[in-house]
């Protein structure tokens, strides 16, 4: 939740301006209003300033503090100017548009100093609530209670029993920033537009490299069509940004509390990640196997035993520098058939037969057994699951 250059129509001095150009960068937070005083500004700004221009002759350089301001990563100029007419150059506009850079223009006798107050008064205000928020929500997601009438009375959002959980992620913070300013903010006009959810059912914020976003929905149908909307907008995207991935986690009910919903979540989004699952939207529904390994994780005496099975191949492995667990794994995948895992594993069909006899006795396991198969094919994959969230 940032101030930005669209935030600036909310302001009562500024509600005489006129967008000339950029359209697009209307999404551009501003960090601070600074008025141009000097021939080149670019030793005085940081980036993401609002830069104010007082044209009163037409020696101004517009095309050169337009590129300055590109360079430095600012968010817009405004222009104030006793000319009520400026024919501004087509390749002025055009550079503008392009760079999705926003020019406005402003009447000379606006009182300047008012509105630069205005704009600091409420970057400050945009600051305390999204530090408010996100403090409010390190609370939500640790505490154990159920924390849904903390939301409605905290954010003034109206719950619901079906909500949606949703995780978008990216490598760094900055991409996170810059895909929340624009993307995200296009996909929530989409919705609002189409009647779908209203401003006060849902809850958003950027969290690190994260966004995080909770929507209460009356009706559970409509569950499919917000995600169709979300995947709609960000296909084109995923295919520039490889390290962003979005996940959706459907909560039925209000009974579970946000911490385990929350904390579930962000265990399947590290194990698609580490599985190098090749989809970027991940469905938690569709992973609702690795939901009983989750749950197992919580009992350490069963938890001991699985890995208790499978321990004698590890240490084997270790010592001999083999690799006769990756075989057995790739056996059980191939559903115990001898040619498909020897071709896999790029063996011989003997060589697989003499190492599933090494581990039979190892294990102490008859591999012929279904039973005792799906013990250790369980105790398999509940390892490699317990091995991809500590890479995490």
């Amino acid at each position: 939740m940032f101030f930005r250059c669209v935030d600036l129509f909310n302001i009562n001095s500024f509600q005489e301006a006129k967008l000339i150009s950029g359209e697009k960068g209307l999404f551009k937070e501003i960090s601070w209003p600074y008025i141009k005083s000097t021939d080149s500004i670019i030793p005085w700004v940081n980036g993401k300033e609002l830069i104010f221009i007082l044209y009163n002759n037409e020696n101004i350089d517009l095309y050169k503090i337009l590129k300055e301001a590109i360079e430095k990563d600012l968010s817009g100029i405004v222009i104030l100017s006793s000319f009520t007419n400026i024919i501004f150059s087509s390749e002025l506009i055009e550079f503008s548009n392009k760079n999705h850079f926003p020019i406005f223009q402003l009447p000379w006798d606006i009182k300047l100093l008012t509105l630069t107050q205005e704009i600091i008064l409420k970057i400050q205000e945009y600051k305390e609530k999204n530090s408010e928020s996100r403090k409010a929500f390190r609370e939500l997601i640790n505490s154990e209670q159920n924390t849904y009438k903390t939301i409605e009375n905290f954010y003034n959002i109206t719950t619901h029993d079906f909500n949606i959980l949703g995780i978008f992620e990216d490598k760094t913070t900055e991409n996170i920033e810059k895909f929340y300013n624009y993307h995200f903010d296009t996909i929530l006009k989409t919705l609002y537009l189409r009647n779908i959810i209203k401003k006060e059912e849902i809850l958003h914020f950027t969290y690190s490299n994260r966004i995080i976003f909770l929507i209460f929905i009356k009706n559970p149908k409509l569950g499919k069509e917000i995600k169709n909307i979300f995947e709609e907008a960000i296909k084109k995207i995923l295919n520039k940004q490889k390290n962003l991935y979005l996940i959706f986690s459907e909560i039925n009910e209000q009974k579970n509390s946000l911490k385990k919903i929350f904390e579930d979540t962000q265990n399947f989004l590290s194990l698609s990640k580490n599985k190098n699952i090749n989809n970027q939207i991940i469905y938690c529904d569709n992973l609702s196997f690795y939901t009983f390994f989750l749950e197992l994780n919580k009992n350490p005496n069963i938890k001991n035993i699985l890995l208790k099975n499978i321990q004698p191949l590890l240490d084997y492995d270790a010592i001999n520098n083999s690799n006769l667990f990756e075989t057995l794994k790739i056996y059980f995948d191939s559903n115990n058939h001898l040619i498909n895992a020897s071709n896999k594993l790029y063996i011989h069909r003997n060589t697989l037969v003499y190492r599933l006899n090494i581990i039979r006795n190892l294990l102490n396991k008859d591999l012929n057994n279904s039973l005792e198969n799906l013990e250790l094919y369980n105790s398999i994959i509940f390892y490699d699951f317990n091995k991809d969230n500590k890479k995490s």
